[in-house]
């Protein structure tokens, strides 16, 4: 889907949410912050395991 995605023949957006939930899936970090989640101690939306600085998320779509 990757290579779509750089061919236009995919969406950006759909594969970056593809990319996150299979991280997350696997135990790993997500890349793109797409997924969120309850922290068990506040109660409070977080994002999940996220694998760079919050920042950075979704940079690429603002390019």
């Amino acid at each position: 889907m990757k290579r779509e995605a750089v061919k236009g023949n995919a969406n950006e957006l759909d594969l970056a949410l593809l990319e996150d939930r299979v991280a997350l899936r696997q135990g790993k970090k997500q890349i793109y912050g797409s997924h969120m989640g309850r922290d068990p101690e506040t109660g409070s939306t977080t994002y999940c395991r996220l694998r760079i600085p919050r920042k950075r998320i979704w940079s690429f779509i603002l390019d």
